[in-house]
């Protein structure tokens, strides 16, 4: 459902977008202030080079604004990964401690009571 609700969504921000440009197609002359150049652009080339920066600005200053949660996330990680292996190794230790008993013919029991 949300899928077709952003498709019908992009949809009509399409069919605005082309709207806009069939009815402004008239040039206008842009300069780029510090510079010496000017450049003839339609109205709407002006307005898609616009939604086009602040799309991608838009991408970076959210990225950007993320780290912190992936930097937590890979500490995160790298903790889970580092209690699995001790896991392991803490289970290997019991399961040859458990084989060494069951090698003397020693149950844990018993070898909890001889140890007391």
């Amino acid at each position: 459902m949300v899928k077709f609700l952003r498709t019908i969504l992009g949809l009509i921000g399409l069919l605005v977008i082309v709207l806009f440009a069939i009815g402004n197609r008239e040039p206008i002359e842009i300069s780029l202030w510090p510079t010496p150049f000017m450049i003839d652009l339609p109205v709407y080339g002006v307005f898609l080079v616009a939604m086009i920066l602040g799309v991608i600005l838009g991408g970076i200053a959210s990225w950007l604004g993320g780290h912190q949660k992936r930097a937590e996330a890979s500490r995160s990680r790298r903790k889970l990964a580092l209690m699995e292996e001790q896991e392991a190794k803490r289970r290997r230790d019991e399961e040859a401690s458990a084989a060494a008993l069951a090698a003397k013919n020693v149950t844990p029991t018993r070898a909890l009571a001889t140890a007391r």
